[in-house]
């Protein structure tokens, strides 16, 4: 395994013109419309380049575009000052996509190291760019439901209603257990789905959403509180 591709995409993010946004929307309408087309990208670059992962920057910097206008339209709901919305962008930019992203990256790429040793069949690995690549892919339908249309409906989510109960646990569920999916996508393209079975994980988030029902745990009205301590409202 190779630690080190990330490398090739830090130089990138400061030679503006040469990135390929084009090709970045189409991605991530890929994420949202066609997941296993996308993967079929990365196996191109795989034979093309020698390599799984893209060291193009573009689809993270459509991400943060994206969620500056959606972080925008929760401050002004929320009718805060210019210093939350610069403290909850730089929560939503460092924690909620980058940060976490280096996390389950990380991991993931320990995880097939393991692997590696215990599994003779696993010889080559990617590079743990493709991890965090992997985690982009999956994070922006995420954050198109978290963000996005959790966002639109709002006040509809977080009224105490059973109704607004179930469609915003429902929501939330069906934006995790995507990530989930195309996480589990990104791993099975590789040549160890014998050995990885990330929809496991899909097992303790419907448990979640079966017990949030009788104790009224509604997730939009968390992530409100939440996302007004964060910014201090």
């Amino acid at each position: 395994m190779r630690g080190d591709g990330h490398w090739k995409f830090i130089p990138r993010l400061f030679k503006f013109r040469h990135l390929e946004f084009d090709s970045a929307i189409q991605q991530l309408l890929w994420t949202v419309i066609n997941p296993r087309k996308l993967y079929r990208y990365h196996q191109n670059l795989h034979e093309v380049r020698g390599q799984w992962f893209r060291d193009d920057p573009a689809v993270l910097l459509l991400i943060l575009v994206f969620q500056t206008v959606c972080v925008l339209a929760y401050t002004l709901w929320l009718q805060t000052h210019v210093r939350g919305f610069i403290l909850a962008l730089l929560w939503a930019w460092l924690v909620d996509c980058i940060l976490s992203g280096i996390l389950v990256a990380s991991c993931t790429w320990l995880g097939l190291k393991l692997l590696a040793s215990r599994f003779p069949a696993i010889q080559a690995m990617p590079e743990w760019a493709y991890g965090f690549d992997i985690h982009l892919n999956a994070f922006f339908p995420l954050a198109l439901g978290i963000y996005g249309v959790q966002g639109l409906f709002l006040p509809l989510l977080t009224h105490h209603s059973w109704i607004s109960l179930l469609l915003a646990n429902t929501l939330w569920v069906v934006s995790v257990v995507y990530y989930i999916y195309i996480t589990f996508l990104g791993y099975a393209t590789l040549p160890i789905q014998h050995a990885v079975n990330l929809l496991y994980a899909v097992l303790p988030v419907a448990l979640l959403f079966i017990l949030a029902l009788p104790f009224k745990w509604n997730f939009s009205l968390l992530f409100e509180n939440y996302y007004a301590w964060r910014i201090g409202h």
